[in-house]
């Protein structure tokens, strides 16, 4: 009975690394574009420029997939695409509209920690070393 609850709990906990995975690989594929206006006013707002891109570019009609528009509080919206294929349709459409709109791709940032307590004379090898050990 335990052996059979344990290799239970292994298939439950394969399978989950299995999802985990594939929810990895693709928030990869995705893409996020940075759209604002190309002059900023003071009295204008995220929603208008969510407004201008529905109206004006039409991504439904387009055949374009934007999986979440993300209004900010700086006056700009980013928009999250599923893949480079409809990110690039959706640039194309800004540049042929006449809009008043910039985008600018999303970069992702590379995480950075900050390690406190660390002896100046330890090399990066060791610390490394220590690190992966403790974990």
């Amino acid at each position: 009975m335990k052996e059979e609850s344990k290799r239970r709990i292994k298939q439950l906990l394969d399978k989950q690394e299995d999802n985990n995975d594939w929810i990895r690989k693709k928030k990869m594929e995705q893409v996020k574009i940075i759209i604002k206006p190309e002059e900023m006013h003071k009295d204008g707002s995220s929603d208008e420029i969510k407004r201008e891109l529905t109206q004006y570019i039409a991504p439904n009609e387009k055949n374009i997939k934007i999986n979440k528009i993300i209004k900010t509080n700086s006056h700009v919206i980013i928009t999250e695409m599923r893949n480079e294929e409809q990110a690039e349709k959706l640039e194309e459409e800004i540049r042929n509209k006449e809009v008043k709109m910039k985008f600018d791709r999303l970069q992702k940032r590379n995480p950075k920690i900050m390690v406190y307590g660390v002896r100046a004379e330890l090399s990066k090898e060791e610390f490394l070393e220590k690190c992966i050990i403790k974990i």
